[in-house]
């Protein structure tokens, strides 16, 4: 469900792939304390320190199903140190909360509800259905745009369904820019961490305790609110079969719970999070890759996009894929606007 050596290899990347009209000057006074925590639909809420750099550029960062934006605030700040001493430039992380999870499923409270004037700073309840990658890639899409005052992102990084939702908004973007020219700019660089692009046999992710249908499933027969973050481990490993590795990761996916003085609740919605899943396994962006990785591609507003398809080896999922990846990593590693990193994991 969830790598950080995924992050450490972008980290890594992102120390050595070139970044379009990036001086490698380092501003010695660039602030590092620049994540900004978007919840979809709503607007940012900016923390950042002045510095003399000329503009400020952004990294969206995506997370996978069931987590939250707040589970890559780590990775994110070191990236974030990467490029504020790479570059002359200011860096913001925008870390969105996908649809259904975290913040994105909070009401509205009264008070955001009647205030007229500030209507861009409401966190607004999950978005109607279908919940689909395609629109939790435009949730992405319009909240970056307000977010950014419509110039876009440079970098995006997405993990597991964050990754197809990555694929979503990149393919978006070029989609506007090569219509009729407008819209965000086309990130430069996008990450796919271990998010396979392919259509996905959903059949064979059930039945094993530590996959996602599986975890999804366990997590859905758990009664709230919770009484605490131990007794839903204990839950999770001692009833429902599920490795403590992933029953500890749930528990930084919890809240207080609403209207109560004692235990918690999920920071997702199981019915979104289901379809969520379901979209994923029926989503292929092979072909999208491939118009990437083929030589006739050429962007109509510079630069090209690179995107870098992570993948983690020991993710048996891959195996049902290697044709379409040796297909795009060629013998260089890569072909066209697409390259394939692959790490022990």
């Amino acid at each position: 469900l969830g790598t950080l050596r995924h992050y450490q290899l972008a980290y890594d990347l992102l120390k050595t792939n070139p970044l379009t009209n990036a001086s490698t000057n380092a501003s010695t006074n660039a602030s590092t304390n620049t994540s900004t925590n978007v919840s979809t639909n709503a607007s940012t809420n900016t923390s950042t320190n002045t510095t003399t750099t000329n503009t400020t550029r952004t990294i969206i960062v995506l997370h996978g199903l069931l987590g939250s934006r707040s589970n890559f605030k780590t990775p994110a700040k070191k990236i974030l140190e990467t490029l504020q001493t790479k570059t002359k430039d200011q860096w913001q992380a925008i870390m969105i909360d996908i649809r259904g999870h975290g913040d994105s499923t909070l009401q509205p409270t009264t008070e955001q509800l009647n205030d007229d004037t500030n209507n861009d700073n409401t966190i607004v309840k999950n978005p109607p259905p279908p919940h689909s990658i395609k629109t939790a890639g435009d949730d992405v899409y319009d909240t970056v745009m307000r977010a950014t005052a419509g110039s876009g992102a440079e970098v995006v990084i997405g993990h597991s369904l964050g990754g197809k939702v990555a694929l979503r908004y990149l393919e978006r973007t070029i989609n506007i820019s090569q219509g009729d020219g407008g819209g965000m700019r086309v990130p430069e660089n996008v990450f796919v961490l271990d998010s396979i692009p392919g259509a996905v046999d959903r059949g064979k992710a059930t039945g094993e305790k530590d996959s996602v249908m599986g975890v999804i499933e366990a997590v859905s027969s758990i009664e709230t609110p919770i009484p605490s973050k131990k007794d839903l481990v204990r839950t999770l490993v001692e009833e429902k079969g599920i490795s403590q590795g992933v029953a500890m990761w749930m528990t930084t996916n919890l809240r207080k719970s609403n209207g109560s003085d004692k235990g918690f609740d999920f920071t997702f919605d199981i019915p979104i999070a289901k379809d969520l899943f379901s979209s994923f396994g029926e989503t292929d962006y092979f072909p999208f890759l491939k118009s990437l990785s083929s030589s006739a591609y050429v962007p109509r507003v510079p630069p090209p996009c690179t995107v870098h398809l992570v993948l983690a080896t020991k993710n048996t999922g891959w195996k049902s894929f290697e044709s379409e990846v040796n297909d795009l990593q060629g013998e260089g590693g890569g072909k066209g606007n697409v390259k394939v990193h692959k790490i022990d994991a």
